[in-house]
């Protein structure tokens, strides 16, 4: 699974964008999990960072999920 990584982070990225918020949420679970299998967490961290400037506050709150659940893992 392992070269699918960057594929996979990123789709998931995009999905913290998205309108319904089970999307979302399972979006920043998945990318915590992802951290288990790669060790390369900088990039990830300031491509979600650029997400909080995000204006709609439910996809901050995604993001902050997700930016949490990444650096548990």
């Amino acid at each position: 699974m392992k070269p699918f990584v960057p594929q996979l982070q990123s789709t998931f990225v995009k999905g913290l964008q998205e309108n319904a918020r089970t999307v979302r949420n399972r979006s920043a679970v998945a990318l915590g999990k992802l951290m288990k299998i790669n060790t390369r967490v900088d990039p990830l961290l300031k491509e979600l960072l650029k997400g909080l400037g995000s204006e709609d506050n439910a996809v901050r709150a995604s993001v902050f999920l997700a930016i949490m659940n990444v650096l548990q893992n």
